[in-house]
């Protein structure tokens, strides 16, 4: 049997080994050239020893450029529509992942700032569009933190406002909605922990609705939505068990993952049928989206041992999917690409 380290490597000596065999191609021919949003942020583990996550930014003419080490624990960035600023989440106490906190980094400097001293999960940072809030999640409500509630950071005059208190409820993934509004996902419609669905509120946290709708073990993650608001773009679990219960030996009962949408009638749309995982959908400024895509590896004996993944761009409607570059182009992060933002 294969060891998972040794498919990963080869998964990546095997893109390696195309962009050797390839011609250089031109940056204007990519699909990404059509998309206004000139750079990718990711975090990949390819290059730390530890397998902690780096931060890279990755340009439109096939650059990548170094953004955070792996020194600590750095997880789901967002970008300031300037692309000046990254915020993101750190693991301050190391093997304690409870122990996240949100900072920042000036992409122009290097400069960190830590955002949050709050002492319980703190995590999943979105800019708003003119780069002076933040909405978050935090445990840190509660005594026993279990559950999530959305908070707003205000970097103007370090403010912090509680949006959700929901004590039985997980309130998390939240993002900006237009002007007027933040989606997030809950399992307040199910009543489950770990069967979550996707919310809209007001800013205030007032007016709640639901707005996707699952059946047994299906979950909806991470909404996004688009520049005027209207559609929130999330991928879904078309899982038969909790999507926490992922094993190596049973990973189809989990997977796979697709992209969907749905608008604030509720009216959703599956959007890619993929055979293994479709996720992290984000609406781009002209609002193509992208997302990206992964390929299992298995075993004879139908073991999940690595991936290999690709970033993908579709219209909004979710026709035309194409790769946003050659995967040649960031060949070593094809199998360990995680959270990422345009």
């Amino acid at each position: 049997m294969i060891s998972r380290v040794a498919s990963l490597a080869l998964a990546a000596a095997f893109v390696l080994t195309l962009a050797a065999c390839e011609p250089e191609e031109d940056p204007t021919d990519w699909a990404w050239a059509d998309a206004p949003n000139p750079r990718v942020l990711f975090v990949s583990r390819a290059s730390d020893p530890h397998g902690n996550g780096e931060m890279y930014l990755l340009t439109k003419e096939g650059e990548i450029i170094p953004v955070l080490d792996g020194t600590s624990v750095n997880a789901n960035p967002s970008i300031t529509r300037d692309g000046t600023r990254v915020a993101f989440h750190r693991v301050v106490t190391p093997d304690d992942f409870s122990s996240t906190e949100l900072f920042m980094v000036d992409l122009a400097t290097g400069t960190e700032t830590r955002l949050t001293t709050d002492e319980f999960a703190t995590a999943i940072p979105k800019w708003n569009a003119d780069g002076t809030e933040l909405v978050y999640s935090s445990w840190r409500t509660y005594d026993t933190p279990s559950e999530a509630n959305v908070f707003v950071l205000d970097l103007e005059d370090w403010s912090v406002t509680q949006v959700t208190s929901e004590p039985e409820y997980e309130d998390n993934d939240p993002s900006w909605c237009g002007d007027d509004a933040i989606a997030f996902k809950s399992n307040r419609g199910t009543g489950v922990k770990y069967q979550e669905q996707i919310y809209l509120m007001d800013l205030d946290g007032s007016d709640v609705r639901l707005l996707s709708t699952t059946t047994g073990w299906e979950s909806d993650h991470d909404p996004r939505c688009s520049p005027d608001g209207e559609w929130v773009y999330f991928y879904r679990y078309e899982a038969t068990r909790a999507w926490t219960e992922f094993t190596a030996e049973t990973w189809d009962e989990v997977y796979p993952v697709n992209v969907w949408r749905v608008n604030r009638d509720g009216v959703q749309e599956k959007l890619t049928d993929c055979e293994f995982f479709c996720a992290g959908p984000i609406p781009g400024d002209d609002g193509s989206v992208l997302y990206l895509e992964k390929e299992f590896i298995v075993d004879d004996d139908g073991v999940l041992i690595g991936s290999s993944g690709r970033l993908m761009i579709m219209d909004a409607d979710g026709s035309n999917p194409r790769e946003l570059l050659p995967p040649i182009v960031y060949a070593e992060h094809v199998s360990t690409i995680e959270w990422f933002d345009w």
